[in-house]
This record gives structure tokens, sequence and C-alpha cells, in this order.
């Protein structure tokens, strides 16, 4: 296991409908539990919720314990769900942990995200 980091950028337009979100981290082998750190300025909250469950999501799949320092979270209020924010998270802690996403599980969460699914994600 390595430190990475990722800026991933979700940006998608589904009937008309734009989605968008930036979350940049790293993530760090830990010996002990897993821990999300937030380093960044302040976001609305229900984005920082998002991204804290997405990460969550990730981590109940990705071998290891790791240490999760969230760096930014950028949205435009109109195109912005906590949903898309919880996506980016889960890609970005994925490519920063050096997993990859399997691709029925990308397609599944592409479905959630764009299709209209409730804001969230269960870590489950």
């Amino acid at each position: 296991m390595t430190s990475g980091t990722s800026r991933y950028r979700c940006l998608q337009t589904v009937e008309g409908l734009t989605h968008f979100a930036v979350v940049e981290l790293t993530a760090e082998p830990v010996e002990d539990e897993s821990v999300v750190v937030a380093a960044y300025t302040p976001c609305w909250q229900g984005w920082a919720d998002a991204c804290s469950a997405g990460i969550a999501y990730a981590l109940a799949r990705v071998p290891g314990r790791w240490k999760i320092t969230v760096h930014e979270i950028l949205g435009v209020a109109v195109d912005t769900t906590p949903t898309t924010v919880g996506y980016a998270a889960i890609r970005a802690t994925y490519e920063a942990t050096g997993h990859t996403i399997p691709d029925d599980e990308t397609a599944r969460l592409e479905a959630f995200v764009f299709g209209g699914g409730s804001p969230g994600f269960d870590a489950t």
C-alpha cells in the first residue's frame, strides 16, 4: 500500500441536468483505524457530509486502513448535489488508495447518481 493523491472531477450532463463536483484528497496507509481529516475551507455542510459518506463507502470496500485527508470540495450551488459530491469522493478515494473500482459498481453508482437517486450513500 502506498500513499496517493487524487483530484476527482465529476462533470456530467444527463437529460439537461448538469452534475458537477470536485473532491481532492490524499490517502496514506496507517496501522491504526482508518481516519478522515478535513483540511479544506469549510463548505456547505451537506457537501461535507456527503464527502464523508462517500469516503466511508469506499473505505468499506478497499483493503487496508487509511488516513484520508480531504483538501478541497468544490461545487456550484445550481449543479452540485450531495450525491454528486459523494460520488466524487468515492472515486477520489479509490484512486488515491491505488485501487480500481469494479466496472459493475461504477455502473450501479452512476445510475444512482445521474439517475436521480436519493442524496447520500450508505457505507454498508
